[in-house]
């Protein structure tokens, strides 16, 4: 741990947070897990963008739209849930296996091993925590602005 830092809570560069609190190497596989992330949230968006930009959506079944809804509340309890992997207590096995998966949901940016890429702050990875969330919004808008530049040769008025 980096003696310097506020209660010797950061890593030293190289190296990134384990489970039980110590700090490990980084290796060539920690890439994977943001890399991936990336592209899976990339392509996530492409899907719904492709789905909610129907010609007539009007004629749309409701089924889409109930599915999107129950994610949208799966989502919340997975959240709420999360905050049951916080407190310190050894919870049975098929319990401890389903909160060590919700903190990919509480975006726990450690899960991730992003301190292997670019070293963070504690302010630093508040700011990218919050900025996820801004950052999804910014794809969505190069994605419309593709398809309009690509498929519609740039005509903002066209549907097709």
């Amino acid at each position: 741990r980096e003696n310097t830092s506020l209660a010797c809570t950061s890593c030293i560069a190289g190296t990134t947070p384990a489970d039980d609190g110590s700090c490990k190497a980084c290796s060539g596989a920690d890439n994977l897990p943001i890399s991936f992330m990336c592209v899976l949230i990339f392509s996530a968006l492409c899907a719904v963008y492709y789905m909610t930009n129907k010609e007539d959506s009007a004629t749309q079944g409701k089924a889409g739209l109930l599915i999107a809804l129950s994610f949208g509340q799966m989502f919340v309890v997975f959240q709420q849930l999360s905050v049951l992997a916080q407190i310190q207590v050894r919870w049975p096995p098929p319990l401890s296996a389903l909160l060590s998966f919700l903190k990919f949901v509480n975006f726990d940016l450690n899960m991730l091993s992003i301190e292997c890429i670019a070293p963070l702050s504690p302010l630093a990875r508040f700011a990218a925590r919050v900025m996820l969330i801004v950052s999804i919004f910014i794809q969505l808008l190069l994605i419309h602005l593709a398809v309009v530049v690509f498929r519609d040769r740039g005509d903002w008025r066209v549907r097709a």
